[in-house]
């Protein structure tokens, strides 16, 4: 069975509970006290008025300790909480809009200035919202205009590098990986070999993309060979700058087989010629004439074929007059003998 103590407290409004006959506020509590367990807060209204009412259990006693007051007292705090966060959010608002419409006043000037210098440049007579676009859009359009610039000489810088490397222009490797440090052309491998790609029908190679084609090139040679492309194609040319290791030289070799193999699938009908091999940067400029002679020895190896430099070196290296060879090879072409013919020169 609950035990109830009633302590009926106020804020200076004991005179407006004296009105308020004291069974009628018992018959209030009596029912919140049944209701609630524990600490318990609820209003009452009664002859007119709204009361505040917290009860308060204590364990020890066992006794509900009951306070009452008059709602508008018990809100009062609250209300003037209220009120104080209502004005400081309107200065707040004031002293932001004053604070922007300054920042306006004192930002916004030199970009009048600006759109009046801009107008005496151009003599438009545009407002100054479409100067400025107007300039932003001109500022883009020269970074476009300098960026296409900058693509398209670090493409002359790496033709213009690789045909110095082709010209021996560098006496050692660190001179070499110097001047393509910036372009990002560098050999870390010590034995260079120059294959020369000779495309029989350019306009073949024209339908599938220059760039295309090199891309898969690249893709058919091995990771550890490094490899640059000098495009040729005037000369119907492409000329690959490799740089292995010695015993690199047979993967090379079977990577341009597949390669030949992969462009003939692709439409493009191509021979290649293979130079020796050297350790020097110096001896490159051989290199590339080598590959280029072992291409003139196609009509001998036909079209679509590889054509190793070493292959034709002891034509070249002979003692027997190259004129006499080639009589000797005329004559087995006229008797249409043209295995006898080809090995004349192996």
């Amino acid at each position: 069975m609950k035990t109830y103590l009633y302590s009926i407290t106020t804020f200076n409004c004991l005179a407006a509970l004296c009105r308020i006959q004291k069974g009628i506020i018992l018959n209030h509590i009596t029912p919140l006290l049944k209701q609630h367990k524990g600490d318990f807060s609820d209003t009452i209204k009664t002859d007119g008025r709204q009361l505040y009412i917290i009860g308060l259990h204590s364990d020890v006693t066992g006794y509900y300790y009951v306070k009452i007051t008059d709602m508008q007292y018990a809100m009062k705090s609250l209300n003037q909480i209220k009120v104080w966060v209502i004005v400081v959010i309107t200065l707040m608002f004031a002293i932001g809009a004053v604070i922007i419409m300054l920042g306006l006043r004192f930002n916004y000037f030199p970009i009048r200035k600006i759109v009046s210098q801009l107008k005496a440049y151009s003599g438009g007579k545009e407002d100054e919202l479409g100067t400025i676009e107007r300039a932003i859009e001109d500022l883009n359009q020269l970074q476009v205009d300098y960026r296409n610039f900058t693509e398209h000489s670090e493409d002359a810088l790496y033709e213009n590098l690789l045909l110095s490397i082709l010209n021996s222009s560098f006496n050692n490797l660190q001179s070499l990986n110097s001047a393509g440090k910036s372009i990002g052309v560098y050999f870390s491998k010590n034995v260079f070999c120059i294959a020369s790609i000779y495309v029989e029908d350019i306009v073949a190679l024209n339908k599938i993309g220059y760039s295309a084609v090199v891309k898969s090139i690249a893709g058919k040679i091995p990771a550890s060979i490094e490899c640059q492309f000098k495009n040729l194609l005037f000369n119907q040319q492409i000329v690959c700058i490799c740089c292995l290791e010695k015993e690199s030289y047979s993967d090379l070799i079977q990577a341009f087989e597949d390669i030949l193999q992969q462009l003939l699938e692709s439409g493009v009908l191509a021979t290649v010629g293979v130079s020796d091999t050297s350790e020097k940067p110096s001896q490159i400029g051989k290199l590339y004439l080598q590959s280029r002679e072992a291409l003139e020895y196609k009509m001998l190896y036909s079209t679509g074929t590889l054509i190793e430099y070493r292959q034709i070196s002891h034509i070249t290296d002979a003692e027997t007059p190259l004129p006499e060879m080639l009589k000797t090879f005329g004559e087995h072409l006229s008797e249409l003998k043209i295995e006898k013919a080809q090995k004349k020169f192996l």
